[in-house]
């Protein structure tokens, strides 16, 4: 899984301002017209890293969202790293249309005494027209409630429809073993937010959709269900 390196302490503190005061389209930078220090890109929009413009966490890094139609940035969160304490921040950003899906993490190692640490989860779905949240959901529930705890764990394969519809392929810690991951398949669109599939079988490089219709492979063979 890749990861976007930036010291600790800097993505604490951009994360705290940005959760006091959020950057919006006159903290961030113009949308570039050549990917410079890119994530994603397609017809419609990139995602990159810039850097905020003002407010408190002028002068740090981010990720931002943009449409090559309007030229305005938006920031969507800190870039992910990760010490042997934990972090987190944005991963495995998607784009489709002016669509921006992506992972958010955030993670705490335990340090004994019954401490387990902590991890959450989500995906998170934004329109980088308006830069609107379309959706915020945990990647899956889990096998029983852990203090601290939010989804089933990291997503494995991600993919967004122009519309806002996603779907991902999440690793159940709870439920996987060693050398035998375990993974739930989870829609979120217009009817809500479902499980589709779960078990040691599914192969997330096997998850795509289009025109609609997603597609993934597990035991058995290939599998297919309709996206609203």
């Amino acid at each position: 899984m890749r990861r976007f390196s930036i010291a600790t302490g800097g993505l604490a503190a951009l994360a705290a301002a940005i959760a006091v005061q959020p950057a919006t389209a006159s903290a961030a930078p113009r949308c570039p017209r050549a990917l410079i220090r890119g994530v994603a890109r397609d017809r419609d929009a990139q995602v990159y890293v810039g850097t905020i413009l003002q407010g408190e966490a002028s002068g740090l890094s981010a990720v931002f969202g943009c449409t090559y139609a309007t030229g305005r940035s938006y920031s969507l969160g800190v870039p992910a790293a990760f010490s042997a304490a934990g972090g987190g921040g944005i991963e495995d950003v998607r784009l489709n249309g002016t669509m921006a899906a992506f992972q958010y993490v955030k993670t705490r190692e335990g340090f004994g005494n019954g401490d387990t640490g902590g991890g959450i989860w989500f995906v998170v779905v934004r329109d980088l027209r308006t830069g609107r949240t379309i959706r915020r959901v945990a990647t899956g529930v889990p096998l029983f409630v852990r203090p601290e705890y939010t989804g089933v764990g990291p997503i494995a394969a991600l993919v967004v429809a122009d519309d806002g519809a996603v779907a991902w392929i999440a690793e159940d810690e709870l439920r996987s073993r060693p050398n035998r991951e375990f993974f739930d398949l989870e829609v979120a669109d217009r009817s809500g937010t479902r499980l589709l599939a779960a078990g040691t079988s599914l192969k997330p490089s096997s998850l795509t959709l289009r025109r609609g219709t997603l597609r993934w492979a597990e035991a058995g063979g290939h599998r297919a269900a309709r996206v609203r």
